[in-house]
């Protein structure tokens, strides 16, 4: 619901963040995924020049004006990544919305298989908004 209210009251983009302070934690990831979900959102952030924290969190809703504005080309666990970072970039309003959140032991992420696609996603997310 917080993510409806933050569109309601103005945002075009509502991004779920485990790292507000409203947060609940149910069930926190292994210290190792923490480690790397916090790599990849610093590595993101410079990257990509966005200020937005959760950059994965999965939980997100928009408008649909501002879906039709951006075109996404990444898919796999770096889509989100884009979306907020072609929203940052177009200055659509983005809200951080806490959130109560718990980790999925079957998370479909595996480090090993992931990690590169992500990166190179990360690189031409880049490549594309500096243009």
């Amino acid at each position: 619901m917080r993510l409806v209210d933050a569109i309601s009251g103005g945002a075009d983009l509502a991004i779920g963040s485990r790292k507000l302070q409203d947060s609940v934690i149910l069930q926190p990831q292994p210290l190792v995924r923490r480690i790397l979900g916090s790599t990849y959102a610093a590595l993101a952030r410079a990257l990509l020049q966005t200020t937005e924290r959760a950059l994965q969190c999965g939980c997100k809703a928009f408008r649909r004006s501002l879906w039709d504005a951006l075109s996404v080309n990444c898919d796999g666990f770096a889509f989100d990544t884009e979306l907020v970072a072609k929203a940052h970039k177009k200055g659509f309003a983005i809200a951080e919305v806490p959130i109560t959140w718990r980790n999925n032991a079957d998370s479909k992420v595996k480090v090993r298989r992931d990690v590169l696609a992500m990166l190179k996603c990360l690189l031409a997310i880049r490549a594309e908004i500096r243009r």
